[in-house]
């Protein structure tokens, strides 16, 4: 297996995408980053790069940046040994966009991950690429914080492919956990489900969304309430990967409120508006 001074592509160019593309960049990895559907310049990307280095206050901004090559179509993914899918969690797309990639490289010799955080990873590459080369790598949002990612595998992952993906997390000074692939992985199965009461507190009028984050924050010492977390997640992928896991089973009864942010584009942080308002 090839070393981690080969090109990895990440394929997806928006908070997640970036993020990852950074935390490889600043520990020596040349990055392929490919932007989908965001008709951006290359020199627009490249700022937006920078912002977000500097946000977390990455040192050598201009030295990273000069790592992560930008693309807008996948001729230069034959030069990778690793692609990380890093698209909207929609998996007609996921799929088109893999079978799209793969007239690009050679099947034989290419790692497959995606950093989906709900949908089963072999719904996403089945009867597209060997399932033998595929796992997932489900890092958290902001990456340049959250040291954690979670691999998941197949029954069919070769034990080769998910050590290599192990010493790559451990080579950008992150921690993972192993899990089978199981939708909501562990931390979403866990925790989508309680953002989800917190919500229907607020919706049976038990308390305000204020009273809930203070209450986990205070009484279970969270570092951020459930609905302010669902706020820097994004509420639409909270009821996305709520869907998800409620596919699986039926003890999960989805907030109305939830569902009604969502259609009113209050998605939280990203639209500055969400169960609370950002400027």
């Amino acid at each position: 297996m090839k070393g981690f001074k080969d090109m990895i592509a990440v394929i997806g160019s928006g908070t997640m995408g970036k993020g990852m593309a950074i935390e490889f960049a600043k520990n020596d990895i040349d990055v392929l980053l490919i932007s989908i559907g965001r008709n951006l310049e290359t020199t627009e990307l490249k700022t937006e790069i920078i912002k977000v280095a500097e946000r977390y206050k990455v040192e050598n901004v201009e030295e990273i940046a000069g790592r992560i090559s930008i693309a807008d179509n996948f001729e230069q993914l034959r030069h990778c040994n690793l692609i990380i899918e890093a698209m909207a969690e929609d998996l007609t797309f996921k799929r088109e966009i893999m079978q799209d990639v793969c007239k690009h490289i050679d099947l034989s010799s290419t790692i497959f991950a995606t950093n989906t955080s709900s949908l089963s990873i072999d719904s996403i590459f089945e009867g597209i690429v060997p399932l033998q080369k595929v796992v997932g790598l489900h890092f958290f949002n902001p990456v340049q914080v959250m040291k954690l990612v979670e691999i998941s595998y197949l029954e069919e992952t070769e034990n080769n492919v998910v050590s290599y993906v192990k010493q790559l997390v451990i080579s950008i000074n992150k921690e993972y956990v192993l899990v089978k692939n199981s939708p909501g992985f562990i931390v979403n199965r866990l925790l989508i489900p309680m953002i989800n009461e917190a919500v229907k507190i607020v919706e049976e009028g038990i308390a305000t969304p204020e009273d809930v984050d203070n209450a986990m924050k205070l009484g279970a010492n969270f570092p951020i309430g459930p609905l302010k977390l669902s706020d820097l997640i994004g509420n639409d992928i909270t009821l996305a990967i709520l869907k998800e896991l409620q596919s699986c089973s039926s003890d999960i009864h989805i907030s109305s409120v939830l569902e009604e942010l969502v259609r009113e584009k209050k998605l939280g942080r990203k639209t500055k508006k969400g169960f609370y308002s950002y400027k």
